[in-house]
């Protein structure tokens, strides 16, 4: 992967991508200026806990404000040992929430969670809300995917005539007015596989559970110009190892970026024993710092934002 000359950093994600996507910034705020959350729990929401990922976090949305508290007070922990970048970083960023009507896998009162987090870092105004779309639980585009209100269990993805990515990078990118694509716009760039191995340090793929090979999309006016990077992680069953680079080629943020100078990271996890479904690490089964700096997982991220960025 190429070093390439980069002039600001977001991530975001998608359900269990999207909980990874507010790991990443809260851990590295210092560098990322924004997040976007699709229809994912709120940071550390899971607590080392595969019990309450997969209960409070997704279906069973908790009943009283101790639980968000319990998150705060950990998030204020993490940041006196240094294991996460001061928050005060956060303070300027910008965040985008879509939760849809009708997800049942994570229901909306957890997605919401999300702007309660977040608005004990920043004042309001710099948080986007968008829970009024009827659509299930994925990735929302205008030209692809099933029926916007039924679950797509092929790839997650749903077509509900609305550019949730055009949507999602004009907001976190207020200093600039966006081209907005046409509706399955050509793209004239390249979208090109990487070898992620390259960034796994002294960790074992075992340890990891991340693929050995992931996306990135490349403009091409990115090879000599001066461009943003934006991260997307995937969900659940939306990695390579099960719908190939659909995910990557097919949920429009190719488009925005090629038409506003973005370079776009899709990171590929894999699947195993303790991770069946190929999730991102945000229950703890790769290992107990997964939310922070000391993450496994993170910690090869930040490697190849090093490797593209600085």
């Amino acid at each position: 992967m190429e070093r390439y000359n980069i002039n600001k950093i977001t991530v975001s994600g998608v359900s269990a991508g999207s909980a990874m996507a507010a790991q990443v910034h809260v851990a590295h705020s210092s560098i990322i200026s924004g997040v976007g959350l699709i229809s994912g729990p709120p940071y550390f929401c899971a607590s080392n806990s595969l019990l309450t990922a997969s209960t409070q976090c997704m279906s069973q949305p908790p009943k009283t404000n101790e639980f968000l508290d319990n998150i705060l007070n950990k998030v204020s922990d993490f940041k006196h040992h240094s294991l996460i970048d001061d928050t005060d970083n956060l303070k300027d960023d910008r965040v985008y929430i879509f939760s849809g009507k009708n997800d049942l896998i994570v229901k909306p009162e957890v997605v919401e969670l999300n702007e309660k987090f977040y608005k004990k870092f920043m004042n309001e105004s710099l948080i986007k809300r968008n829970y009024d779309t009827l659509a299930t639980h994925g990735m929302i585009t205008n030209f692809f995917g099933g029926k916007c209100d039924e679950l797509s269990v092929d790839y997650f993805i749903n077509n509900c005539d609305f550019n949730l990515a055009f949507d999602l990078l004009q907001f976190l990118h207020p200093e600039e007015k966006f081209l907005k694509p046409k509706s399955e716009q050509k793209v004239t760039g390249r979208l090109m596989e990487f070898d992620q191995s390259e960034f796994f340090g002294d960790f074992s793929q075992s340890e990891l559970v991340l693929d050995k090979t992931g996306f990135i999309y490349v403009p091409s006016v990115c090879e000599e110009s001066e461009c943003k990077l934006h991260i997307v992680f995937h969900g659940c069953l939306q990695g390579k190892f099960r719908i190939g680079n659909i995910f990557a080629d097919k949920t429009g943020f190719n488009q925005v970026a090629d038409l506003n100078k973005f370079i776009i990271l899709y990171p590929q996890c894999m699947n195993s024993t303790s991770n069946p479904n190929g999730c991102f690490d945000w229950w703890g089964y790769s290992d107990d710092n997964y939310s922070t700096k000391e993450g496994k997982q993170i910690k090869v991220i930040k490697s190849m934002i090093n490797r593209l960025a600085f």
